[in-house]
């Protein structure tokens, strides 16, 4: 990031004595603002949340066993969509100019 800094300050020609240096970059960047760079979290899927809580709070044995059907169902379900794109990526890294694949996350 204080790269991309740098380079933006000498676009706008601002002199080097008026970019701030990296410690106080980090400084202000980290500790003021509370920006941090991390790998992005597995998100996880608003079905499979509401199948966990419905299945903690189940009240019977039979809902339970009904719900956990339908639970792995919906997991099987998933394994196969991730298996699809999987394969996608992989004809693609085969077939570099005859198939192009586009994956979104949506929010």
């Amino acid at each position: 990031m204080y790269s991309l800094y740098l380079e933006d300050c000498k676009e706008n020609g601002l002199k080097n004595e008026d970019i701030a240096k990296d410690w106080l970059y980090l400084q202000i960047f980290n500790f003021e603002y509370n920006y941090s760079f991390k790998s992005p979290d597995n998100d996880t899927c608003d079905m499979c949340d509401k199948y966990q809580l419905q299945l903690q709070e189940a009240d019977s044995l039979e809902s339970r066993m009904e719900l956990q059907k339908e639970y792995d169902q919906h997991l099987s379900e998933a394994n196969n969509r991730y298996k699809i794109k999987s394969e996608d990526k992989r004809k693609t890294r085969e077939n570099l100019l005859q198939e192009k694949v586009v994956m979104i996350d949506l929010q």
